[in-house]
């Protein structure tokens, strides 16, 4: 669910992908934190998550002869943990200027 609201709102902000998740939890702190403790799980191998989509869309973009733009964020979860963003997208129109 966590990547389809990336990609709804082509933003790797915390707060706005808050505002967009469709939980029934009532405030926008509540959904920020529950993207926080999401992307704070240990026990999720993002690696093995995103080998899954990564190899295709890539290799769909360069077939088509598309550039590939990369978008990196940096956001505070806690104290002392930091939490690092890429993203990607095509060039025309896929990201908020």
């Amino acid at each position: 669910m966590l990547a389809s609201v990336i990609l709804n709102t082509r933003s790797v902000n915390l707060m706005e992908n808050a505002t967009a998740l469709p939980r029934e939890t009532g405030s926008v702190d509540h959904r920020y934190q529950y993207i926080s403790r999401v992307l704070g799980n240990s026990h999720i191998d993002t690696d093995e998550v995103m080998q899954a989509y990564v190899g295709e869309i890539f290799r769909r973009q360069c077939e088509a002869g598309e550039t590939i733009v990369l978008a990196l964020d940096q956001s505070k979860l806690n104290e002392g943990h930091n939490k690092h963003f890429l993203a990607f997208c095509k060039k025309r129109g896929a990201y908020k200027r």
